[in-house]
């Protein structure tokens, strides 16, 4: 095999490796999206529930469809920032890192800003929801 077969084979598996736990980073976005709503839900039901005798709720009823366009949104972010990432790295020194270190880099990175994606189109303020995360 000549060098730039390698080079390439070594790209292929860095993606492979990023794409495989991007999957993993989504599963965290999707499970969070979902409890975002439920938490929603849940404070509307609450406070449809408390303000009977009032003017009625303050808290709007969710929308699932935002949800759902927030979570793709996120996806998108993250895909395409993951594949991203693992095409310029093999510009930098970290061409030399195994795939999947390189993948788990890319996947880690990309997701930060997916979060902050899915969090601000939601209109929510992403330290917010990092702290109802975390308790």
């Amino acid at each position: 095999m000549d060098t730039s077969s390698r080079q390439d084979e070594r790209v292929l598996h860095a993606r492979l490796w990023a794409v495989s736990l991007t999957l993993i980073v989504l599963l965290g976005l999707a499970t969070l999206c979902l409890m975002l709503f439920f938490v929603h839900a849940v404070a509307y039901g609450g406070d449809s529930l408390f303000s009977a005798g009032t003017d009625g709720p303050t808290v709007e009823p969710p929308n699932p469809d935002t949800y759902q366009a927030a979570l793709v949104v996120s996806v998108l972010v993250a895909v395409v920032l993951c594949l991203f990432l693992v095409g310029i790295a093999r510009r930098t020194p970290a061409a030399a890192w195994p795939a999947a270190v390189q993948g788990l880099i890319a996947a880690t990175v990309a997701g930060v800003p997916a979060y902050l994606a899915l969090t601000l189109t939601l209109h929510i303020s992403p330290l917010a929801a990092l702290s109802l995360l975390l308790g």
